[in-house]
């Protein structure tokens, strides 16, 4: 049996700045066809006026697919790291396996 699956933007994720290049991730956002279903949810207030930003802890999970797998991967985290950095990154932290 045939099954048609649709397309997800993927992003690439370092946080340079605030944690020092910690964790790297890969993430994929549903793009517009998966709309009717995601509705709003991966979408939530950018820092910026009048953007948005991908909202990975709410849509974080495949849903449509079987097992609902993980919409992120963690390539590499540094489990050594100050731990009020850890405290903040501990959604991330947990995924990495």
């Amino acid at each position: 049996m045939s099954k048609k699956y649709k397309i997800a933007s993927l992003f690439s994720g370092l946080f340079y700045k605030k944690y020092n290049g910690n964790p790297i991730c890969f993430s994929s956002m549903p793009n517009g066809e998966l709309a009717e279903y995601y509705q709003d949810r991966p979408l939530r207030a950018g820092k910026n006026p009048g953007k948005a930003r991908f909202n990975i802890k709410e849509v974080n999970k495949f849903e449509l697919l079987e097992n609902q797998p993980t919409r992120i991967k963690i390539i590499y985290f540094d489990k050594n790291m100050d731990e009020a950095y850890k405290k903040k990154l501990k959604f991330f932290e947990n995924l990495f396996e």
